[in-house]
């Protein structure tokens, strides 16, 4: 075989080999429930069985379109609709709410403009340029967050926004913004620099805000959206890709400790503000403790 031969051979197998892998990714079906809804999940799509049912897109690197997350409470929201966890029932939207609307917990929707986003908080409404926020400006107010260039989050009382910009020089920073839903006035609280890949920004009531990181195992936690503080992890923790704060104490993650048949569902606990962390086990009792309104533990809670 000539060498031509061999390279053109040589990238049919490797082509073939992806082909079986994409696959094999596509008939892998995970199915596990939020409440009394029934979700069906693969590598590209996630079906949410409630009534009527909605499709949600994964796309590159994990983010979901519509995007898709849990209140405190375990309500689903998926874009613009909310679906009550009980019956699976979809909630009438604010009747002011444009179609494209994407709703977040703690009364928060934002609606990406041709110049911006709408940014609804409880009763208040503003309109947010998109310059305002330092986001990268190559692209739309609606891809940026779409893949999740700017996240999100709110509390009852205020709006942030995690922000990130690409320097001319290859670099990636993240700021923190803060946002005034009154006026849509945009003040910078906190320059993260580029501390790692940052894939999350939660809030709970009562454990403040946190920003976990997935290349470096991070969690950047804070009381008030503006002193962050990172938080010590478990050594040997891998493929961390979302926490949740419960509250001082309380702390979740999503990743691998040990890979291990007897750690099926990839959760760590810790019960002492990550003083010391206990790797799940199969049918561990600490699973029922496991957030309502933290859509990845649900979905590994189901995985034993």
């Amino acid at each position: 075989m000539t060498d031509m031969g061999r390279i053109n051979y040589t990238a049919v197998l490797l082509a073939s080999a992806l082909v079986n892998i994409d696959v094999q990714a596509q008939m892998a079906t995970m199915h596990y429930k939020v409440g009394n809804v029934a979700f069906s999940e693969d590598a590209r799509h996630i079906q949410i069985h409630s009534k009527p049912q909605v499709g949600i897109e994964v796309l590159p690197g994990g983010h979901t379109w519509p995007r898709l997350q849990l209140d405190e409470s375990g309500r689903i929201f998926a874009g613009s609709t909310a679906i009550e966890p009980a019956t699976g029932k979809h909630i009438a939207p604010h009747k002011e709410d444009a179609p494209g609307s994407v709703l977040f917990p703690n009364n928060l929707a934002v609606t990406p403009t041709t110049k911006g986003y709408e940014i609804r908080h409880h009763q208040t409404r503003c309109t947010l340029p998109y310059k305002r926020l330092g986001a990268p400006t190559d692209r739309s107010s609606f891809k940026a967050l779409q893949v999740a260039n700017i996240k999100f989050a709110a509390s009852e009382e205020k709006v942030l926004a995690l922000v990130t910009s690409f320097l001319r020089d290859g670099q990636t920073r993240y700021r923190v913004r803060s946002i005034d839903p009154q006026t849509c006035n945009v003040s910078l609280v906190a320059n993260l620099g580029d501390p790692d890949l940052l894939v999350e920004l939660g809030q709970s009531r009562h454990g403040g805000w946190w920003i976990t990181g997935s290349i470096e195992q991070t969690l950047l936690t804070s009381n008030d959206g503006r002193k962050w503080t990172r938080a010590k992890l478990p050594e040997g923790l891998s493929s961390l890709v979302s926490s949740y704060v419960v509250d001082g104490k309380q702390i979740w993650l999503a990743g691998i400790l040990d890979i291990s048949d007897d750690y099926p569902n990839q959760l760590v606990y810790s019960a002492d503000s990550g003083t010391t962390w206990t790797n799940l086990k199969k049918d561990d009792p600490l699973l029922a403790k496991v957030p309502a309104g933290w859509l990845e533990g649900q979905k590994r809670k189901a995985s034993q």
